[in-house]
Formats: structure tokens, sequence, C-alpha cells
């Protein structure tokens, strides 16, 4: 997720409804909108002359996007939100201040291992994310990041060479750990991030590491490694633990999730969840909840055709 932009109350529909407007919600909604606001971005930037590139729009769109709650006033997830909300005014002043920076055209692409991990995201992932016993169970995890500058295939050699830039390392949660700072020039350089989940409570966690040039702070992060750890509410596995698991007491509001993270016992093959709904006496509204389980388990990966 890298933006998000409003998909509901989305006025105008085509005259074949024969109506003039309605009520509509959905990304078919929010990417029309989104599209609009970037067309207005380089519609303004043409207009006055300005200087971009697909990489200081994306740049200008992340780092200005606003981070906004939901309809219950409580924090939006970013894995749901991802930036935030695409602000267009907000990214045409920064597009103005920052049209002359010297890595406006320069991608920077973050990728990490993790060790022992069994999913895709522990090889060349663009995030760390850690669910399996032996990272959530240990004290700290190693991971190795590659960040690799990224230029035009058509930018000039001397461009290239130029390229040098003094990166500021910002972990946002006290349970990051890395160098300070990282030296990037054209080939590209590597630090190791330690992961200490052992000190976080059960739930989703959600941190990342943000890159800022030290040379102008102002322009906002040049590349985010999130980091996702999932510590589990209850492991099945552990000895004398018993087969099921049981949560009581949860309290919902509209538009909210619940979630909970089991580590099912070994060699378990199917599960069976049981949902009890106690509303308050009297009680006349009605209700819908959603339950999605997923289950993740290791992938073999897919056989090459003959």
């Amino acid at each position: 997720m890298s933006i998000s932009a409003p998909g509901g109350a989305i006025a105008p529909v085509p005259n074949w409804t024969l109506q003039g407007r309605q009520l509509m919600n959905g990304t078919s909604m929010a990417s029309p909108n989104a599209c609009g606001g970037v067309a207005l971005l380089l519609s303004a930037l043409l207009h006055t002359g300005a200087g971009w590139s697909e990489v200081s729009i994306r740049r200008a769109i992340e780092n200005t996007a606003r981070v906004t709650a939901n309809a219950t006033g409580d924090a939006v997830d970013r894995w749901a939100l991802g930036r935030g909300l695409l602000d267009v005014e907000a990214a045409h002043e920064w597009l103005l201040a920052h049209g002359s920076y010297a890595q406006r055209d320069a991608r920077f692409e973050a990728r990490c291992s993790t060790p022992g991990c069994a999913t895709a995201a522990g090889s060349k992932a663009r995030g760390v994310y850690l669910r399996e016993p032996q990272h959530t169970s240990c004290g700290a995890v190693g991971v190795d990041v590659t960040v690799a500058p990224k230029l035009h295939e058509d930018a000039p050699n001397a461009a290239r060479v130029a390229l040098d830039v003094l990166c500021e390392l910002r972990p946002s949660a006290p349970w990051l750990a890395c160098a300070t700072h990282l030296a990037l020039t054209h080939g590209g350089k590597g630090f190791n991030l330690k992961v200490s989940p052992s000190s976080l409570p059960p739930g989703a966690h959600y941190a990342e590491v943000a890159g800022v040039d030290a040379a102008a702070r102002g322009v906002g992060p040049l590349f985010v490694l999130p980091v996702t750890v999932l510590m589990p509410h209850a492991d099945l596995t552990l000895p004398g633990a018993p087969p099921a698991a049981a949560f009581e007491g949860l309290q919902f509001n509209p538009g909210h999730i619940e979630r909970r993270f089991v580590v099912p016992p070994r060699g378990a093959s199917w599960a069976t969840i049981c949902v009890r709904a106690r509303a308050a006496p009297r009680c006349t509204e009605v209700s819908n909840s959603v339950v999605h389980m997923v289950h993740l388990s290791p992938a073999p990966s897919p056989s090459p055709s003959p």
C-alpha cells in the first residue's frame, strides 16, 4: 500500500444510470480520484514550467500524504492507509520547493534478507515481516538491508558517478536498532538492522526505518523500509499447551478490527472456530461481523514448466 484516496461519497455518475448523482464506494472510486489528483499536479507543473520526473511525483505524493483517522476516530492501520491520504496541494508545494533537488530523479530501492524466514519475505524483500516462532521468541533478529540508487536508463554516466548521498537512518520504534548514517553512491550500500520483538505484547506491530538526506532533510525520506512483527496471542506448540485457544470479553465498535494470532500445534491440518456474540439485554440493533482467517504455511516454489 503506497497511498490512499477518497473512495466514498463520489457524486457524479454516468447518464445511463438515469440520475445525476449516486452514493458509491470502493477502489473504483478511489483510483480515478488518485489519477485526477496526479493529473492536477502535472497540469500545474506544466503550466509553470517546473521540472519533474516520475520519481519526484511519487516522492512528493508519499512524503506529503496525510495520516487520517477512521469514522470512529481511531488511527487507520498503516497496512490499510499506506503513507496517508493524497494531498494534492501539499504535493504541489513540495514539488515547487524541491524541484532543483540534486537527487530529484534518483529512486532509492531498499531490499532486505531475513535468515530463517520460510516465506518470500525472507529473501530480497521490500520489507521485514516476522511471524515465525523462531523469530518472535528470540531476543533479537538480524536483518541484512541493501539500499541501491536507481537512475533512469537514459541518464548519463556522469550522473551516476556524481551520485553521493549521506543518509540519516531513522528507526521509528525503540525495538529497532541500526547505524545512524549510510553513505550511498551509485553502487549501493548495506547495513544491518536489529529487530528485538521479545518485549512486544501480542498483536500486530508496525515500524519503519526511513533514510533521509542529511544535507536536505526537508525533502523527507528517500526510502522507507517497513517492518511488521506479528506476536502470537497463543502458542499451542509450547510444552503442556492445550490444543485450543479461547478469547473472551472482546468489545467491538463499528469499523473495529480485532486481530488474534495463534501458533497451531505441530502437525495440525484443520481448525474449528466457534464465535459467540453476547449482546446487551433487550438489544434490538442488528450487527454484522466478519471473521477472516488466514492459514499461513510455507509454500513450495512452483515447478518449472516442461
